[in-house]
């Protein structure tokens, strides 16, 4: 399994285990209920120095919606619960690579309304440092 991949599957077991529908971006389903999470991007770029690993930058999108005016409360807290479940798997390992590090670069909050529904997204990137398990 190459970093990429691996990524994937922590990202995808991560936020299904805390019961949210999860989907990578070009693979999103026309109707769909809120809430659910988008893996939109992941990138992982190889270092040598001071050790081979991989630094990995993932994008994720939290949407929820609603036919009212529910504000951003439901957005952030499920942001919160993902974040705590990512954070708290520092050390995760599978498959030959494990997790060193995480932390969060950017979180975006945004809202858009149309005649049917409120939604609220919450956009957040992590980077990770993952290395090889000998």
């Amino acid at each position: 399994m190459i970093v990429d991949e691996f990524i994937h599957r922590y990202y995808f077991d991560t936020i299904s285990t805390l019961g949210y529908e999860c989907f990578v971006e070009d693979a999103i389903p026309e109707t769909l209920p809120y809430p659910f999470v988008v893996l939109r991007e992941v990138q992982c770029i190889e270092r040598f120095s001071p050790c081979p690993m991989w630094v990995s930058y993932v994008t994720i999108d939290i949407v929820t919606g609603s036919k009212n005016k529910i504000g951003r409360v439901p957005s952030l807290q499920i942001a919160e619960d993902i974040h705590t479940a990512i954070k708290s798997s520092v050390g995760y390992t599978d498959e030959g690579y494990r997790v060193n590090s995480t932390y969060t670069t950017n979180s975006t909050p945004l809202s858009e309304s149309d005649s049917i529904n409120n939604v609220y997204r919450n956009i957040r990137t992590y980077v990770h440092q993952v290395s090889i398990v000998s």
